[in-house]
């Protein structure tokens, strides 16, 4: 007889690769709540006049993610086979520029103004974009701090262009490349043609460094790079200034504070296909856990799989689905009267059984998730299992997976604590992961006070 200790039943969302036009396939959390963006598909630029149609005032994405405009001699930004160059900034110039003063997406050509604490007194989103669909924002200084803190960086050269990486939540180097997390040179990481193609379909971002600019004077291309958060840093009487996240060589770090009027890069994102959407379920757990290669992330549900084969509804049909109430409930030898007409819960299964969860053996596998679970949504095939690979992928391969797995003591119950992706413990609380040479039930006490509200599933 083979039997199973049912820890939780996943729910599985299916989490498309591919988001609106213009935007990476990479997902990237931005907050301890879990919330995840995409990148655009590259810097922000924008058009002011053409002959023909005269005051556009377009906004694209770039076509490439080293693409820049830079200078009269620096960048890769043509139109109509002249080279664009960001310091012909006007309301009348028939090239595109990417280096914006902040938040100016109502009025991109602006520059150095007489009395820029007015001027630059309010934060316009840039957009719309007219080769990027949804909505599309600015991310805040804390939120660059989060993926900058929590996310692998690194200098870089692709295709000849100095830049930073950004790699995903869930990362898997392309085989026969390497990735250097490191911000020291340039020369760290160095990809051309299809070896950054292989990167990019795997989810990294590239953030060109594509200098600055002061009035109509261009500085610092290829040496630097800047991007606007839409924070602003106010003192006693004006907020002239505004976080950005800079990078050199030797250097990356967000919350600089720099003056509003100053032109710097724009890259843009958008919530990731689901992941504000993410489908919401009764009695799930607020946690999100990856548990495959492509990023495919599940809640667990709020507590054990637990049944009654005794128990009726209104209209007298018997077998009752629910999940404990709490993660640390568990019935124990409450299992050993189970039979057909037992009217007490259980919740230790033989593999497979969720269409006769009293069979002590099963021939082929019977998803306990079938069933309608009163406090989990009550409706069939809103649940299901993970498989074997899905369980190893989670405790074996997902970034950081050694550091967000132990034993613990919750509530007085002993049992095995998995931490969610993106980790960030509570104020006050410590977490000392997994050591399996150095484990016991007491590395990890939590009172059913300390525990309620933390994302993270405890299995008994």
């Amino acid at each position: 007889m083979k039997k199973i200790y049912i820890l939780a039943i996943a729910l599985m969302t299916g989490i498309s690769l591919f988001a609106s036009e213009g935007a990476l396939t990479g997902r990237f959390t931005i907050n301890i709540n879990g919330d995840q963006v995409v990148f655009s598909q590259g810097n922000l630029q924008y058009l002011a006049y053409t002959e023909a149609e005269h005051f556009v005032e377009r906004f694209r994405f770039a076509a490439n993610q080293y693409d820049f405009v830079g200078d009269a001699s620096n960048g890769n930004v043509y139109e109509n086979d002249v080279k664009c160059d960001n310091s012909l900034i006007s309301d009348m110039y028939e090239g595109w520029i990417d280096l914006f003063g902040w938040g100016t997406g109502n009025q991109a050509y602006k520059t150095y103004t007489n009395d820029p604490g007015n001027d630059y007194s309010n934060f316009h989103e840039w957009g719309p974009i007219t080769n990027g669909s949804g909505k599309w924002r600015t991310l805040t200084n804390d939120e660059w701090s989060y993926v900058l803190e929590h996310h692998q960086t690194g200098l870089a050269t692709v295709n000849e262009i100095h830049g930073c990486i950004l790699l995903p939540d869930v990362w898997t180097t392309p085989d026969g490349l390497t990735f250097n997390a490191s911000n020291g040179h340039w020369s760290d990481n160095t990809y051309i043609g299809d070896q950054w193609l292989a990167m990019q379909t795997a989810g990294a971002v590239f953030l060109p460094a594509a200098g600055e600019r002061y009035g109509t004077a261009v500085s610092k291309v290829q040496t630097d790079g800047a991007y606007w958060s839409s924070d602003e840093v106010c003192g006693e009487t004006e907020c002239r200034r505004a976080p950005a996240v800079v990078f050199n060589e030797g250097n990356l770090s967000a919350d600089n504070s720099k003056y509003k009027y100053y032109g710097y890069s724009v890259r843009l994102v958008q919530p990731a296909p689901h992941a504000v959407d993410f489908i919401e379920k009764e009695n799930h757990l607020t946690g999100r856990f990856t548990v495959n290669a492509e990023g495919k992330q599940v809640h667990f549900s709020q507590g054990n799989l637990q049944y009654n084969a005794a128990a009726e509804d209104e209209e007298g049909n018997t077998g009752f689905w629910q999940f404990a109430e709490n993660q640390w409930d568990y019935l124990g030898k409450q299992n050993e009267g189970r039979d057909y007409d037992y009217d007490k819960w259980i919740d230790l299964f033989t593999w497979g059984t969720g269409d006769d969860p009293l069979n002590k053996t099963a021939l082929s596998f019977t998803d306990w998730g079938i069933n309608p679970i009163h406090n989990g949504g009550n409706q069939p095939n809103q649940w299901r299992t993970l498989t074997n690979a899905e369980w190893e992928w989670l405790l074996d391969s997902r970034p950081g997976h050694d550091t967000l797995r132990a034993i613990a003591t919750v509530n007085e119950v002993k049992g095995v604590v998995l931490l969610p992706d993106n980790w960030s413990a509570p104020d006050g609380l410590g977490f000392t992961e997994f050591d399996v040479y150095d484990h016991n039930w007491t590395t990890n006490i939590y009172t059913a006070e300390q525990w309620a509200g933390v994302p993270a599933l405890l299995g008994i």
